[in-house]
């Protein structure tokens, strides 16, 4: 197991005052430093924001304690544990040439073609916009010889990092025939 300490308030707070323009902070900083002293003394004479003082120098301890507030870290230590499955939708043109794209899915670890299907049918990527009805998804994947057809899998089909082609077919019945 890996833990990393870390402090979501302290981080949730420090970004609130550098939004009210109080201390200068951005996500994730190994630092913050006070900007506007006038109205870090106003926020001292507000009786809920007596926590403030108080809670820079706890803040200040953590940052040096640990390097940061560990909310970032957290995050990419998550990410790093479990990284998400890319996905690079392309498009058939006309005489079987393939159109490249630069744009890319980030799904979930362990979505399938059903979670691609749909992300791409609700527009997530605007540019490929898949209309109509699952018919059925074609994947290849890397241990496959060269020259080896695709095979054919269903919705449910869990995709993982092994997988570099797959193709869906749908049928072509858009929104308007659906009535």
């Amino acid at each position: 197991y890996v833990s990393v300490p870390c402090s979501a308030a302290i981080e949730s707070n420090l970004l609130l005052l550098s939004k009210q323009h109080v201390i200068d902070y951005g996500f994730g900083a190994t630092s913050f430093s006070v900007i506007d002293r006038e109205q870090l003394e106003k926020l001292k004479n507000l009786k809920r924001n007596e926590i403030s003082l108080k809670f820079l120098k706890m803040a200040a301890k953590m940052i040096e304690m640990f390097g940061s507030t560990g909310v970032l870290d957290a995050i990419s230590t998550a990410v790093s544990l479990r990284e998400p499955l890319l996905v690079y939708p392309l498009v058939n043109k006309p005489g079987g040439s393939i159109s490249e794209r630069y744009y890319c899915i980030q799904c979930l670890p362990g979505s399938s073609v059903e979670d691609v299907y749909n992300s791409l049918k609700h527009h997530v990527v605007e540019a490929f916009r898949i209309d109509g009805d699952f018919i059925r998804a074609e994947v290849k994947e890397i241990k496959q010889p060269e020259g080896t057809a695709m095979r054919q899998c269903g919705k449910d089909l869990v995709l993982d990092s092994t997988t570099c082609v797959l193709k869906i077919l749908t049928n072509r019945k858009v929104v308007w025939q659906q009535k």
